[in-house]
């Protein structure tokens, strides 16, 4: 396990991404721990551990298939090598963004735990899905577009999107949270958000929505929900992956 520390999150990607996030937790916690200031902080660290933990995952699966995989595969057969890289790839996604956000938990304490949950949920979710993309890609270069991919249309383009058709097609308040909540990286951070936006301010005429149709323990409860299935559905569907096609 300690060789796949170091060859998959201590790989080269693997460190320059923990030093953009390492820096990025400095500069939040610089912030301060005002409203607007932490609502940011949760944002960008959400973004970055995101892209993070896709990438280790990614990492770790073209290594294998690169070196040990043949081994791997020989000793357990693909069901296990399959379920075996998935379990490591989550371990390490976690590992990764925790240690990556520690500067802003260290100074920003009234603060860490709901950073510490948002960390956990994006690092979560990112790992099912770079297992998924590397598992499904034919190669090191396929896997790390589809990674990136990946990233930048839930994390950027998806919001671009959705504000960019309602110009052309008013959409209602309940039609713009349906649209929120289908984004797995939405369902990820907005639980931490919820703590800090009790009234979901933030979100604008979706978060009024919710709070006005189902109240807040209801719409969190269905984000969550959302969250759990999102998850399990990406991480069978790498099981699935790995398992079925030629490695």
């Amino acid at each position: 396990m300690i060789y796949l520390l170091k060859r998959d999150v201590f790989s080269p990607v693997g460190l320059a991404l923990m030093a953009v996030v390492w820096a990025a937790s400095v500069a939040t916690a610089s912030l301060g721990y005002a409203f607007a200031a932490a609502i940011s902080a949760v944002n960008i660290l959400s973004l970055l551990v995101f892209l993070l933990s896709i990438f280790v995952a990614v990492v770790g699966v073209v290594n294998d298939r690169e070196g040990a995989v043949y081994f791997y595969l020989s000793k357990w057969g693909r069901r296990r090598y399959a379920a075996w890289r998935l379990y490591v790839n989550t371990l390490y996604g976690l590992a990764a963004g925790f240690a990556s956000t520690a500067p802003y938990y260290v100074l920003r304490p009234e603060l860490w735990h709901i950073a510490a949950a948002a960390v956990f949920a994006t690092a979560l979710l990112g790992s099912q899905l770079g297992t998924l993309a590397a598992f499904s890609a034919r190669g090191r270069g396929y896997a790390y577009m589809s990674a990136l991919a990946v990233w930048v249309f839930l994390a950027l383009v998806y919001d671009l999107a959705v504000a960019f058709a309602s110009l052309f097609a008013p959409m209602g308040d309940a039609q713009l949270f349906a649209l929120l909540v289908l984004n797995p990286f939405h369902c990820a951070v907005l639980p931490s958000l919820l703590v800090l936006d009790p009234h979901m301010l933030t979100l604008g005429a979706a978060g009024q929505f919710a709070v006005r149709q189902l109240g807040l323990g209801a719409a969190a409860l269905l984000i969550i929900a959302l969250y759990a299935i999102y998850t399990a559905i990406f991480a069978y569907a790498a099981y699935e992956a790995g398992r079925g096609r030629d490695i």
